[in-house]
């Protein structure tokens, strides 16, 4: 989408658009972030089982509040709070 909307707002105001393309390029970065740490701790034949735990937690926060943000969500202080709640909760 990013892409796409360098050449053509979509009918957008063009400004909107071009704030909308740095938030999503901002949010690629810091998806190939996480995932080039992953795959530097990760061995194939472990999957996440040579992943500490802390670690494993860490991931999937940074993972979903990535998500949310990216869906324009933001998070406040409580709301981060709940997703690590969850996340310690379910990633064992």
């Amino acid at each position: 989408m990013r892409q796409a909307l360098k050449t053509d707002s979509k009918g957008a105001d063009t400004e909107l658009a071009s704030v909308f393309c740095e938030r999503i390029k901002r949010i690629e970065l810091k998806s190939e972030h996480i995932e080039q740490l992953m795959l530097e701790t990760c061995k194939t034949e472990d999957g996440m089982d040579g992943i500490v735990l802390g670690t494993r937690r860490l991931y999937a926060i940074e993972g979903i509040c990535s998500y949310l943000e990216g869906l324009g969500v933001r998070l406040s202080e409580v709301d981060n709070d709940s997703v690590k709640d969850i996340v310690y909760e379910i990633v064992i």
